[in-house]
């Protein structure tokens, strides 16, 4: 599965703020946090969210000039509204990392397409 679409997964988890919380991966009411959310969709999916937890890493590194490194750390330091800003943002990012990686110059041969 493609990373942003395992990070759209999970931030439909959390993404309205009753369905969101912070200090637990998942409360007593089934809301989750966002290594929650993370956990939830790699459970569902039977995929892993080894590139999904780095990708949210880097930005949150982004975010806080390298003052949170941890994804868990971001939650629940930061406003739902942060969280879900965070999430966007990766998930463009991702976006714009598979739409370059899909692209291939008209003028490659054969060959170098099939190992672009």
């Amino acid at each position: 599965m493609e990373t942003y679409r395992f990070l759209e997964k999970a931030l439909a988890l959390i993404e309205d703020k009753k369905d969101w919380c912070q200090y637990l991966v998942e409360d007593e009411q089934g809301r989750h946090c966002a290594v929650g959310a993370l956990d939830a969709v790699a459970l569902a999916t039977k995929a892993t969210r080894k590139d999904a937890w780095a990708a949210l890493s880097i930005e949150v590194e982004l975010a806080t000039d390298g003052a949170h490194g941890a994804v868990s750390a971001f939650n629940d330091s930061r406003s739902h509204v942060e969280v879900v800003a965070l999430f966007k943002k990766t998930i463009a990012s991702e976006k714009a990392k598979a739409g370059a990686l899909l692209e291939v110059p008209s003028n490659c041969s054969e060959t170098q397409r099939v190992y672009a």
